[in-house]
């Protein structure tokens, strides 16, 4: 290329340079007014699209209740949680339920909470309430089974209700439960655990009153504590044979009995008392007079003697009946038999 035709820029490196980046700088402004325009194009054809969001005072009214409803129900739920919210229904409140072993007159748990117990103790199931009276279901299990079910209504806010453990039946060991409900078929509303322990009764007689081989207890009760003493005799009393099957001690409440079991055919009804009488009395006396008497108040029972009171204390004549399954007690004191 000849010299007249070449192309000199009449400018420098560095003022080349300012016009490249003013020119880049003008371009970039350019960009962004176009974008711009097409963004704020764009938001207003979404805000046309929209429908109007605006609420009518009515609206923000029950949104408002709904709100603060809910927030309530919530609040509610939280404190029952943490509190244990005790409210029962038709203006009653369940302050404890509880089972113990011992009660006193007035209904409060003696020796407080319990959840371990012996087969022979009982076992009381505790509710205190405030509010009104209302009625209440108790429902006791052994091992996820039904054992008994009670119904009753508190009174001045208390309900006792309890399972039953003796020396003679004492309740089978194993976990427990006692559940507190509205009615037989409803869910529990409150239920307390407990444990039974095993428990045996071993009687250490003395002198030793072995049972003969081959002896049947006609009455076969096994409600109380019996200690037989004499067994399978034949009194003549007046010239009749009474065919006596046990002469024994047997413990009531921890009082005890001097009992004569008569297997007999004499059969009685509720209007014979005064014949029954009649027919036991000579009994009676026999079994005073003959030694046996004296000879239940020398046993010892696990290193106790039964202390017999002669005015307070009872004869019992039992006129039994085998072919009826029964049989009718006929009752004396001492002191009364001799009189006669």
């Amino acid at each position: 290329m000849s010299e007249e035709n070449k192309f000199e820029p009449n400018v420098d490196a560095n003022e080349a340079s300012e016009l490249s980046e003013s020119a880049m700088a003008q371009s970039d402004e350019l960009l962004e007014r176009r974008l711009g325009d097409d963004l704020r194009e764009s938001e207003a054809v979404e805000v046309e699209n929209k429908p109007n969001s605006k609420m009518s005072p009515r609206e923000r009214k029950y949104t408002l209740w709904f709100i603060g409803g809910a927030i309530l129900l919530l609040g509610v739920c939280l404190i029952a949680g943490v509190l244990e919210l005790k409210f029962y229904g038709g203006g009653v409140w369940i302050e404890d339920f509880l089972v113990t072993d011992e009660v006193d007159e007035d209904g409060n748990a003696i020796t407080g909470r319990q959840n371990v117990f012996m087969g022979n103790e009982d076992v009381f199931a505790l509710l205190m309430t405030s509010g009104s009276d209302s009625p209440f279901t108790i429902r006791w299990y052994h091992e996820d089974e039904l054992l008994h079910l009670q119904v009753g209504r508190t009174v001045d806010n208390k309900l006792i209700a309890y399972l039953e453990g003796s020396e003679v039946a004492p309740l089978p060991p194993g976990n427990y439960r006692v559940e507190l409900a509205i009615g037989p078929d409803s869910e529990a509303h409150r239920t307390a655990y407990f444990e039974v322990e095993a428990y045996e009764l071993v009687l250490d007689v003395q002198p030793l009153q072995p049972t003969p081989e081959g002896h049947i207890d006609i009455e076969n009760n096994r409600s109380f504590i019996e200690i037989p003493f004499a067994f399978d005799e034949v009194w003549v009393i007046n010239d009749n044979e009474w065919v006596i099957n046990e002469v024994k001690i047997v413990i009531i409440e921890d009082e005890p009995l001097f009992v004569i079991v008569v297997d007999t055919a004499l059969a009685f009804g509720n209007n014979d008392e005064d014949i029954a009488r009649e027919v036991a009395l000579p009994i009676a006396q026999y079994g005073l007079m003959n030694g046996y008497y004296e000879q239940a108040k020398s046993l010892e029972v696990n290193g106790e003697a039964y202390a017999f009171n002669e005015e307070s204390d009872s004869i019992v004549v039992t006129l039994y009946n085998k072919q009826l399954g029964g049989g009718y007690r006929v009752r004396f004191t001492p002191n009364d038999i001799k009189m006669r």
